[in-house]
């Protein structure tokens, strides 16, 4: 399927989060019983050892996928389900784990990458700060630099994937390789759209990461309103994919 890119304005970094609160605010409770339910399975999955943060890697696509599922319910008119949240699971789990995958290996490599550059002493440096404030700072290497450098273009490849797979039923590489090419056409507004989630990430996370509840559903509408503003509507409902 040829998937058609369209041309957005910088502002819409920004419309894209308001519009993801006016999509939490017409069901906050079960947005964040749903968000509630994918906390519990990521602290269940990251507290089995080895494993565990590997599996949550492979399926916060899928998991992505059933809330981008629910917006487009609530769009239509719909009522929001819990269900929804395994929507993916049920109609394309392969492509959303293989997305899941290529995020994985891609922040092994960024990962493996930051500690051969230096990271190891930025680590070391900053527990040894913490511990004695008056520790003066370390040079800072190259390494969190490659690392920015190698995330960017990841994320991009990453945000608007599972979108794409469940709506209009792209392969997952397929999918991946589309979404980057519409941030690339798009940089200025996804870049804006970057940076302000991660500090309404970083402020959800105050007090005790209770935020953390409307801060993911609203996340999960931006990433929706931002796939519709690049790629279009979705099919009609007779014609989309499961």
């Amino acid at each position: 399927m040829t998937v058609r890119v369209q041309m957005v304005s910088v502002s819409n970094g920004l419309k894209w989060i308001v519009d993801g609160f006016a999509l939490f605010r017409l069901r906050p409770l079960v947005w964040m019983a749903l968000a509630a339910i994918w906390l519990l399975l990521a602290l269940v999955l990251v507290a089995i050892p080895n494993l565990g943060q590997l599996i949550l890697y492979l399926v916060t696509p899928a998991l992505g996928a059933g809330l981008l599922v629910g917006c487009r319910a609530l769009e239509r008119g719909n009522d929001l389900e819990i269900n929804h949240l395994f929507a993916g699971f049920r109609s394309h789990p392969g492509p959303l784990i293989t997305i899941g995958g290529v995020y994985l290996l891609g922040n092994v490599i960024t990962f493996g990458a930051f500690m051969m550059l230096g990271g190891e002493r930025i680590i070391a440096a900053a527990l040894e700060r913490a511990s004695d404030p008056n520790t003066p700072p370390p040079e800072i290497p190259a390494a969190p630099l490659l690392s920015v450098l190698l995330l960017v273009p990841l994320f991009m490849a990453v945000i608007f994937a599972p979108a794409l797979t469940m709506f209009r039923d792209l392969p997952a590489l397929q999918a991946m390789k589309a979404s980057f090419a519409a941030c690339v056409e798009n940089l200025a507004p996804v870049l804006l759209f970057a940076v302000v989630s991660a500090v309404l990430a970083m402020l959800a996370m105050l007090p005790y990461g209770l935020g953390t509840l409307v801060w993911i559903p609203v996340y999960a509408g931006a990433v929706y309103r931002g796939y519709q503003a690049l790629f279009g509507s979705d099919p009609p409902a007779e014609q989309a994919p499961a």
